[in-house]
C-alpha cells in the first residue's frame, strides 16, 4: 500500500528532478514559491522586492529557485494582472 503525502514525512515526499532553466508566470508568487519548495525541495536563490511599480499600481515580481548547485533552475515571474483560469 502506498502512503499518501499526508502520511509521509516531509523529506520523503520531496522529489529532486533535474530541471533545465525554464520560467513560469503566475499572479500568486508566494504560493508558487512555497509549492516548488515543498514538492521539489527548491530554495530561493534571488527574489526581487517588487520595486518595479507599473503605472496601474501593479507590481511584477521575479524569483529564481533551484534544488541543486545551479545558479537557478526555475524563474517564477509574478504578473499580478493575470487572471485565474476557472475553466
Amino acid at each position: 500500500m502506498r502512503a499518501s503525502m499526508s502520511q509521509t514525512s516531509d523529506n520523503s515526499s520531496i522529489i529532486s528532478p533535474t530541471l533545465h532553466h525554464f520560467g513560469v508566470t503566475t499572479s500568486h508568487l508566494e504560493r508558487m514559491v512555497e509549492w516548488y519548495s515543498k514538492v521539489l525541495g527548491m530554495v530561493t536563490i534571488y527574489s526581487t522586492s517588487n520595486a518595479l511599480e507599473s503605472e496601474a499600481g501593479v507590481s511584477p515580481g521575479l524569483t529564481f529557485v533551484s534544488n541543486d548547485k545551479a545558479n537557478h533552475r526555475l524563474a517564477i515571474i509574478s504578473l499580478p494582472q493575470l487572471k485565474d483560469d476557472l475553466t
